[in-house]
């Protein structure tokens, strides 16, 4: 990482055209780099609270949604806890936050996409105070639905009989899943009393098995609790990278020689052991004597 940024800050435009233009040989090299956040925060939020406040109002509409979906106990619950453990490790990734957990459950909504009123304030500070925590971060909605369909169809496959190949046709069983999953997030801020985000995240993932039986192909299609998880994860991960920068590796080519122009090859050579900063000076010193193409 302050490899590339030594060659962004050292080398001015016209030597970053020097080093992508017309050479002859050139070589890559792998970096780490960090994506920048989507969005920023104030200096002094470190801390962040997670807090699941996606819990019904009424645990008789859990219970109706639960007929109504077919969902399977707790099958929200897994996908939430997955989708903040996925969260609070990439943020650990990052190192741009801290991050704690709530141990409360607060009321909010699994049922719509619509988002419940905020929080009060005084709630929200007296969440951070009680978690040292400089903002709250609030899943309040999370809402995952399956659907899924099986049958059976002719399909053609090649067999070999009496050494020669032929087609047969054969009935095959399949089972399908369709997993649309919806997660609303808030940040407030409490010492600036601002919502610093409020985000809706919609994820649908489709798999699929297929089997000699139709039991064969229920067994091999992904349990929905397998699918919640890998969803949320998902769903975890993107956020962490919406609010925090993330390491990434990137991969950049250098050219390493130039016809007349020798600083090119003294400067690859500084390059390959990691003298960055030296490759840029000399790279920018080959500039006096090259012409426009080199």
């Amino acid at each position: 990482m302050k490899y590339l940024r030594i060659l962004l800050q050292a080398v001015p435009a016209a030597a970053v055209a020097l080093l992508v233009g017309g050479c002859a040989s050139s070589r890559s090299v792998t970096m780490e780099s960090l994506q920048p956040a989507d969005m920023t925060f104030r200096s002094e939020i470190r801390t962040i609270l997670i807090v699941d406040r996606s819990e019904f109002h009424d645990g008789t509409i859990g219970l109706l949604e639960t007929v109504l979906t077919g969902e399977i106990f707790d099958q929200d619950r897994a996908g939430l806890q997955a989708m903040i453990v996925s969260l609070r490790n990439q943020l650990a990734w990052s190192g741009r936050f801290d991050t704690r957990v709530a141990s409360e459950v607060l009321p909010g909504n699994s049922l719509t996409s619509v988002f419940p009123d905020p929080l009060e304030w005084e709630e929200v500070t007296s969440l951070a105070n009680r978690y040292g925590a400089d903002a709250v971060l609030t899943v309040e909605i999370f809402d995952s639905d399956f659907i899924v369909t099986d049958g059976k169809r002719l399909v053609t496959r090649k067999v070999v009989v009496d050494g020669r190949e032929e087609e047969k046709q054969e009935t095959e069983y399949y089972a399908e899943g369709v997993a649309n999953m919806t997660v609303g997030i808030r940040i407030y801020d409490p010492k600036v009393r601002n919502i610093l985000d409020e985000d809706l995240y919609s994820r649908t993932h489709r798999w699929n098995a297929k089997g000699s039986t139709l039991q064969d192909a229920l067994i091999a299609l992904s349990d929905k609790v397998t699918i919640a998880r890998q969803v949320s994860r998902q769903v975890g991960a993107a956020y962490a990278a919406k609010i925090a920068p993330m390491p990434v590796s990137i991969n950049r080519s250098f050219y390493t020689k130039a016809k007349y122009v020798r600083e090119m090859e003294e400067g690859a050579r500084q390059a390959d052991v990691g003298d960055w900063s030296g490759a840029a000076k000399t790279w920018e010193a080959g500039l006096n004597f090259a012409n426009q193409k080199d």
